[in-house]
């Protein structure tokens, strides 16, 4: 009996070790006309075949979809990677979706409280975070940028976890993106110190 207790707690010790050595990646992906489909769509394979053949790699996916989006975990509670085949579909289908910032903002949230990257001791839970903001230049004119990634990041504490998360905001080569240098985010430059990446794609 006393073997099979110190059995079950290496394996609980086990389990536990294995999650601490997660990375974890968030990907919001806004959708309109000006989204090169096949290539975001291929972009997001790969990082969902990564997931599937890693599980210490831990992934959501999110597409706006007014008041439905569509959320995908991967090696999470709750996993539910069939459902990534249906992010695909919309995208490939629709033109667009639409984005309520405030149901984003609070089901990001949400996403985060069960999954956290920080315990009740401020100790990280994951190796690496990443929030990764596919966006278009209507995310930008309709102050999206500001009403959820400046929002999350304040509201979030980011600041504090520099070398810990990183984000990175991906948007179209093509889509004629313009970002205000000095105040990215608004002016009421909540992300002042955020070192994130505008990257084009």
């Amino acid at each position: 009996m006393k073997r099979l207790c110190i059995i079950f707690l290496t394996m609980l010790a086990s389990l536990s070790l294995a999650a601490q050595k997660q990375s974890f990646e968030f990907y919001y992906i806004a959708h309109d006309r000006t989204t090169p489909v096949s290539e975001l769509c291929n972009r997001l394979e790969q990082v969902y075949e990564t997931a599937l053949s890693y599980e210490d790699y831990a992934v959501i996916f999110y597409l706006p979809n007014y008041d439905a989006p569509i959320t995908v975990k991967v090696n999470l509670p709750g996993d539910n990677r069939k459902d990534f085949k249906n992010i695909i579909s919309e995208l490939r289908l629709k033109p667009s979706h639409e984005i309520f910032a405030d149901v984003d903002y609070q089901n990001i949230i949400n996403l985060i409280n069960a999954h956290d990257f920080i315990d009740d001791a401020g100790t990280p839970t994951y190796t690496s975070v990443l929030f990764c903001w596919y966006v278009t230049p209507d995310f930008w004119q309709f102050n999206y940028n500001e009403e959820l990634i400046a929002r999350l990041y304040f509201n979030l504490e980011l600041e504090k976890f520099s070398g810990y998360v990183e984000t990175q905001i991906m948007h179209s080569h093509s889509d004629g993106l313009e970002v205000d240098a000095r105040y990215p985010f608004g002016t009421k430059n909540l992300c002042k110190n955020m070192g994130f990446m505008l990257l084009p794609y």
